[in-house]
């Protein structure tokens, strides 16, 4: 079930506001459509109820996304094409993977525009991505290479003192977000510019702090990120064959161990199980899109998913719920739409 809402505050020749969204069972298109200036797929990587939170801030020039998630989630995203985007994690339970570096909470990351984005979040994990036009990056005097990419630095104490500062504006922003107007924001349009106006002289500085920890921008482990994005795209193409991982191997021209390593290194999970998780989880969301139109038996073999009877019960433990549940789900939203 999803919990949506979303305060549209007037402004003068800008349409600012917040939206959000909470989730009491894994639907990665909801969470993706609230998220709407990037490109996200998101994958439920453990057995268990998901219980998720996202939240878009649209300010005069600048967007900021949120989430929070208490599963262990795998994802690939395409960051804005205009916009470079400033990242900070807030809260995780261990480290997660990002374009096969391994980071932890209180770490601020940065993409430029276009970036292509894998990453491994750890189970609990909350953060926040800020998205700026570069010319007002280069205003103050942060230089960027066209295509950067990387992280600027791990726990501090400044790191730490930025996390509470960050997490004291969402607070703010998600009281505007709520159903009822909160009586602690008597001016939503003004709060909204002081929080857009903080939050870029928090993370700005933060970067400005620490740049110099950057290597040189540089994509860490790009052959591997190739080859993942390659396999990926193939699995995806030929989702509903009874694909076979030595098939894989054949049609990228590359052994089982280096296909392995790169999938170790970029999405934190072997080949295998991440064919495993792509059909689950794909087979949910044509479940949830159904609205009656598909079978519990159509969606599982246009994931190429071919002995129902161990679907059903390997579903049931990965989301807490029978496939069948599901599509019940989606075919009364459908009504009540």
């Amino acid at each position: 079930m999803t919990t949506l809402s979303t305060e549209a505050i007037p402004s003068t020749g800008q349409d600012i506001g917040v939206l959000s969204a909470k989730f009491d069972s894994f639907e990665p298109q909801s969470m993706e459509e609230v998220l709407s200036h990037t490109t996200v797929e998101h994958l439920q990587l453990s057995r268990g109820r998901f219980l998720g939170e996202v939240m878009r801030a649209e300010f005069t020039t600048s967007t900021l996304d949120w989430g929070s998630y208490n599963l262990p989630l795998l994802a690939s995203a395409g960051m804005p094409a205009d916009r470079v985007t400033l990242g900070f994690i807030l809260t995780s339970d261990g480290e997660s993977l990002m374009n096969g570096k391994n980071f932890s909470a209180s770490a601020v990351v940065v993409f430029t525009e276009s970036t292509e984005l894998y990453y491994h979040l750890a189970p609990n994990t909350q953060w926040l991505a800020f998205q700026v036009e570069r010319s007002l990056l280069e205003r103050i005097g942060l230089p960027l290479q066209q295509q950067f990419a990387g992280f600027a630095g791990n726990p501090s104490p400044g790191n730490r003192r930025l996390n509470q500062n960050l997490q004291d504006t969402l607070a703010v922003l998600r009281s505007i977000s709520g159903p009822e107007p909160s009586p602690d924001v008597p001016d939503p349009v003004a709060c909204m510019k002081e929080a857009e106006a903080y939050l870029f002289d928090l993370l700005t500085s933060a970067f400005t702090s620490v740049q110099s920890g950057y290597a040189n921008g540089k994509q860490h482990f790009p052959e591997a990120i190739r080859l993942a994005r390659f396999a990926t795209d193939y699995i995806l193409a030929n989702m509903a064959e009874p694909l076979r991982i030595g098939t894989i191997c054949r049609e990228l021209d590359c052994d089982l161990k280096s296909l392995e390593r790169a999938f170790r290194r970029v999405h934190g999970t072997s080949p295998r199980q991440f064919l495993t998780l792509i059909r689950l989880n794909r087979a949910r969301q044509l479940l949830l899109d159904s609205n009656g139109s598909y079978t519990v038996t159509w969606a599982a073999t246009a994931c190429g998913i071919q002995h129902l009877g161990r679907f059903s019960q390997q579903y049931r433990l990965w989301f807490g719920e029978h496939p069948s549940e599901t599509l019940a789900r989606s075919i009364h939203a459908g009504k009540k739409s």
